[in-house]
């Protein structure tokens, strides 16, 4: 017989609360409501009226710098007669602490020298020959959306001293975390391993990475180049933030969470180089930009 204690039955209802403070504490429960209503908008409807994707599981294990897992992954369910293009959505679920539920984000004016301002883009990869050879490429696309480059949580209340308060980080964190999702997905399915993964070798697939967040998002058009150079603050009134339901976030991703393929060819006339080595976009999408970002038609000439 087992000397461990019995849990008393009045205690239950104890244990009970403390199970789903640590579930809604640490995001389980927001990941997978969003695994169901993307697997539950998977209709014939088409991307306009229903998903463009079809979640294939959750919390695949990857390795990049280091092991970690995938909260969602989905492929793509629309054939639209392009030989060129298979899709791959990597999301990461970021329940956002609810003392810093306002991510607000804004474009940096200058970034490298030469890159198209109004332009996204992510990793691809093409198949090579043979079942184990790839290679790694961008896919550059123009959008029409928001771009921001910087992100910041922020908070409403006030601490101790009256002061309103941000967090630096946490945006950041989630976007590297996506990116390294994203590179370690290239590696497993670069790797001949990935037997439960349907891979068109006569497609370009391309990984488009995704940060679901509880957070209400909102974003200014402001320059913030026009501070002044001797006390560093901007004009004041000049930021106007407005909420948003879902953002194009350009990120430049360091070379310690990059996949292990080389990149292929050099960036065109009046593209920066350093664009295409660096940066990548991230899809920032709010709890009211879900559906809208499930429907977008990725196979349209903006995105």
């Amino acid at each position: 017989m087992s000397n461990s204690p019995e849990i008393p039955i009045d205690s239950e209802f104890e244990v009970s609360q403390l199970l789903e403070e640590y579930l809604n504490r640490h995001g389980h429960a927001f990941q997978n409501a969003v695994a169901r209503r993307i697997r539950d908008m998977n209709t014939s409807d088409g991307p306009t009226g229903g998903s463009f994707w079809s979640v294939l599981g959750t919390e695949l294990p990857v390795t990049a710098d280091k092991n970690t897992h995938v909260d969602i992954f989905c492929t793509s369910v629309w054939d639209f007669g392009l030989k060129s293009n298979q899709y791959f959505l990597i999301a990461e679920c970021k329940k956002s602490d609810p003392g810093f539920a306002h991510w607000c984000f804004t474009k940096i004016p200058i970034t490298w020298s030469d890159h198209y301002g109004s332009h996204i883009q992510f990793d691809s990869i093409e198949s090579a020959g043979g079942d184990r050879y790839y290679r790694g490429n961008v896919e550059l696309r123009a959008t029409d959306r928001a771009i921001a480059n910087l992100g910041i949580p922020i908070t409403t209340r006030k601490n101790k001293q009256g002061e309103k308060s941000y967090e630096k980080d946490s945006v950041n964190e989630s976007v590297t975390q996506v990116l390294r999702g994203v590179s370690g997905f290239i590696n497993y399915i670069t790797s001949g391993r990935q037997n439960g993964i349907e891979i068109k070798k006569d497609r370009k697939q391309i990984i488009i990475p995704v940060v679901f967040t509880t957070a209400q998002l909102l974003i200014t058009d402001a320059d913030i180049a026009t501070a002044d150079l001797v006390t560093g603050k901007l004009p004041e009134n000049q930021i106007k933030a407005k909420k948003t339901d879902w953002i194009w976030y350009n990120y430049n991703r360091s070379t310690e969470i990059t996949h292990g393929l080389q990149m292929v060819g050099t960036a065109s006339q009046g593209y920066s180089n350093l664009f295409r080595e660096f940066t990548r976009t991230v899809a920032i999408v709010g709890p009211d930009g879900l559906d809208s970002f499930i429907r977008h038609n990725f196979n349209s000439t903006y995105w």
